[in-house]
């Protein structure tokens, strides 16, 4: 028996609990069910085998067995092989299903999860991947992201392969002679109340390179930094992605985010790009670091060729260097007819700064290297943190940084 086994046991009945924190927000394209997060060429798929595990694990992984039930429920109770599923005490309601924590996680052999307001109408969940363990088959996905926003699906992975492939995911193309299919995990991984980073850095690989893993000391070609900015009084209301990818080469690069947006109703003007979502949630992207480049659309209409087919409708928004590249970018979710949109800004010292009619006002370190930065009675030193301005009153979070404090 696997699940007595001290080493594969517990191993084998984490694959509950992961699977069970890779669902979606309730999915209007399923019915309003949870389904896993499409990646790679995986599409959302109703998929119960994890669910075979929880009577054999019931007593020595009574959380894992009960993630694994509950997965199976928020998907729809699929019942491919309900005889299989009667046997394993999993239809007669023998095991007690137990929800997530629904907070951020960062899980080995993954990347980093991000969720808030689980639960709720308006939940946001952002995966992130970047890890050091693969099999199978690879995609040149390392560093990217998938993210429903306030409930919504909005930025979503190509899901398929596709020559070039690295141009369909969300991530920057900084064009390498190979791409590595393991990379290091990120650098530096922090969840706060009121905000999530991520930090991770990406080397390619040399013509003649005999492993396809990227080399612990290699110096980094890209590095990404993502906020993640949690409005904790209304998960609806001032959440929001803020992302700074620097490119140390001096080869043409692209960044790219895939959106779920409405065929022909993108506009952009100048460094900002807004997109009218698919279902009730919009985006408004500013380029807060100037583009050298103006800002480019392409939409795709494609039906996925792994496992179901599936219809999807896509506009890519990308922006580009001719060498290197240092992009800052807002991603700010708005729920249609209710949200407004904030005055974004970069500011001299480098810092991001977002405002909002009454008095609202939160400031975004970012920085690819530790700065130090002094803004009146407000001293940042590091690489990363938040402050939130509420009717003047500064609200501190640091994220990666030495110093922050208001005096």
């Amino acid at each position: 028996n696997l699940l007595d086994d001290p080493v594969l046991g517990p191993r084998l009945m984490a694959v509950s609990t992961y699977c069970a924190n890779l669902l979606t927000p309730p999915d209007p394209r399923f019915q309003g069910r949870r389904m896993p997060m499409a990646l790679g060429d995986n599409i959302p798929y109703l998929n119960n085998m994890y669910v075979y595990l929880a009577w054999a694990g019931r007593k020595k992984a009574s959380a894992a067995a009960g993630h694994a039930v509950w997965t199976w429920e928020q998907m729809g109770r699929p019942a491919h092989e309900p005889l299989i599923l009667l046997n394993e005490h999993v239809m007669d309601g023998a095991i007690e299903p137990l929800p997530i924590s629904g907070k951020s996680t960062e899980f080995p052999g993954f990347g980093v999860m991000l969720r808030h307001g689980f639960g709720s109408s308006n939940e946001t969940f952002l995966t992130y991947r970047q890890s050091d363990f693969a099999y199978g088959h690879y995609d040149e996905d390392q560093g990217s992201f998938s993210l429903f926003a306030k409930g919504a699906p909005l930025c979503l992975d190509w899901i398929d392969y596709s020559p070039g492939e690295r141009e369909y995911h969300n991530s920057v193309n900084y064009r390498p002679a190979a791409f590595p299919w393991l990379v290091t995990p990120p650098d530096r991984f922090v969840s706060h109340a009121e905000a999530d980073y991520v930090r991770s850095r990406e080397a390619g690989l040399l013509p003649d390179a005999v492993s396809m893993a990227m080399p612990q000391d290699a110096k980094a070609e890209w590095q990404r930094q993502l906020v993640l900015v949690k409005d904790t009084r209304d998960p609806g209301d001032a959440t929001y992605l803020v992302l700074r990818d620097t490119v140390a080469t001096d080869r043409p690069s692209e960044w790219n985010v895939w959106t779920l947006a409405r065929q022909g109703a993108e506009r952009i003007e100048g460094n900002i790009a807004r997109l009218q979502g698919q279902f009730g949630v919009d985006l408004a992207m500013f380029f807060y670091r100037k583009p050298p480049a103006a800002l480019t659309s392409t939409f795709h209409h494609h039906r996925t060729r792994s496992y179901i087919q599936m219809d999807q409708d896509m506009t890519r928004i990308q922006s580009a260097a001719p060498a290197g590249g240092d992009y800052g970018v807002v991603l700010y979710p708005l729920r249609r007819g209710v949200d407004r949109e904030p005055a974004v800004r970069e500011l001299p010292h480098g810092g991001v700064e977002l405002t909002w009619p009454g008095g609202r006002r939160h400031l975004v370190f970012l920085f690819p290297e530790p700065t130090e930065v002094v803004e009146g009675n407000l001293t940042f030193r590091g690489r990363a943190a938040v402050v939130k301005y509420d009717e003047g009153k500064p609200l501190l979070i640091p994220l990666e940084c030495d110093a922050l404090e208001e005096k």
